[in-house]
């Protein structure tokens, strides 16, 4: 999602934060999850660059957010919010493949 917004690179500035979020099923899973990253993008200027120590299980998501002041990023597009129209994940023997359509 934030690679549709803005580059996403290696900064200096790298900043750390612990997010966990829970929903009933897997695909609204996908859309809290998503839903809190650009939350956390508007509210608090949070670009996200990457992510560390993440686990999905049964119907949570946690991980550590790396992430830059906004301010620090040149937005291409901005996101305004993410849609359940089509919304689709599937679990795979290797992990997940999701579709996801966002408003801008």
């Amino acid at each position: 999602m934030f690679s549709l917004m803005g580059p996403i690179r290696r900064l200096e500035t790298v900043r750390t934060r612990r997010v966990s979020v829970h929903a009933r099923s897997i695909d609204m899973l996908l859309h809290a999850w998503l839903s809190e990253l650009l939350f956390l993008f508007d509210a608090r200027g949070m670009f996200i660059t990457g992510f560390k120590n993440t686990t999905v299980v049964e119907q949570r998501i946690s991980s550590t957010l790396l992430w830059t002041h906004s301010s620090a990023i040149h937005i291409r597009r901005q996101i305004k919010a993410v849609t359940l129209h089509r919304l689709e994940i599937k679990r795979l023997p290797d992990g997940y493949c999701a579709s996801v359509i966002f408003d801008i």
